[in-house]
């Protein structure tokens, strides 16, 4: 008989942040007695694929203890379109979301939730271990720290509070985490996306009702879209109009947004009064406009 495991899960595509939850929850769940393993999906990520190639020898979920599973836990994500064909809902105990415009109180009945406003969720479970008084390895406190960096924009984003920072500063002070690796994966992503600019543009298009939004996150945002300009805006005219693209420097917490459709720019801008419009089709922040933002006013 197979020994039953609680099963922390990313989402179906998850990032850095998804993947570091998972990973670091996981190894909490077991250190306060709890049989825990985690799960991934497709992970198609820079950064996160940078960090998983450093990892030796990280346990995940066979299919077999997945599909034995009675308890799942879901990290970095509560989208009901983003669950694992594999997880039913009515299993889920326990979901840890930094996206609050979901419905997981509805979708997940039996689960216990913190869904907050919050920078990265990677976040709440740095505050999970300080709670518990359990210390991490120090592979896990860089994934973590990773994590916050990359979903805060270095932590210069309008989605940033105090708690990101200072679970930041904990995992510096702590266990000796320093920028080195906050660059180097960076540097992994941006050569991932400019690899192949047609793929990244339709992988992180996610639609909402009368538009859509692909993010690309990298460094030096504002050449990349100076030098790739024709193509990336020929990329995202092609998977859905109108739609927005949006190109957010992750070291320096500025954005640039290209608009298909006069309209829905001047919608953008409505709801986004300190965006600067460069040309009659792109706009740019000083502080980085994020997709959950736009999706949470339009």
């Amino acid at each position: 008989m197979t020994e039953a495991f609680r099963i922390v899960s990313t989402s179906i595509q998850p990032d850095l942040d998804g993947v570091a939850c998972a990973i670091a929850y996981a190894y909490l769940l077991e250190a306060q007695g709890i049989k825990a393993l985690p799960s991934k999906g497709n992970v198609l990520d820079g950064e996160a694929l940078f960090h998983l190639d450093r990892l030796d020898n990280q346990q995940w979920a066979t299919a077999e203890q997945v599909e034995g599973a009675s308890e799942f836990v879901l990290v970095d994500f509560s989208w009901l379109k983003k669950l694992p064909t594999h997880i039913d809902r009515m299993k889920v105990v326990e979901v840890i979301d930094h996206h609050p415009f979901n419905q997981p109180d509805s979708d997940y009945p039996n689960s216990k939730n913190q869904v907050e406003h919050i920078g990265a969720a990677a976040t709440q479970i740095v505050e999970r271990f300080i709670a518990a008084d359990i210390d991490m390895p120090f592979y896990i406190a860089e994934l973590l720290y990773g994590a916050i960096y990359s979903n805060t924009q270095s932590l210069k984003g309008a989605v940033t509070i105090q708690r990101d920072h200072d679970a930041a500063h904990h995992l510096e002070e702590t266990y000796g985490v320093t920028l080195d690796i906050v660059r180097a994966q960076y540097k992994a992503r941006t050569e991932q996306l400019l690899a192949n600019v047609n793929d990244a543009v339709t992988q992180e298009f996610i639609p909402a009702s009368h538009y859509g939004v692909s993010q690309l996150e990298m460094l030096d945002a504002s050449r990349i879209w100076e030098t790739y300009k024709e193509e990336l805006k020929s990329a995202v005219k092609a998977v859905f109009e109108p739609s927005i693209l949006s190109i957010v420097d992750a070291l320096e917490g500025n954005s640039i947004h290209y608009v298909t459709n006069g309209a829905l720019g001047r919608e953008l801008a409505g709801h986004f009064p300190h965006l600067k419009q460069l040309e009659p089709d792109v706009y740019s922040a000083d502080s980085a406009v994020l997709r959950k933002q736009i999706f949470k006013v339009m």
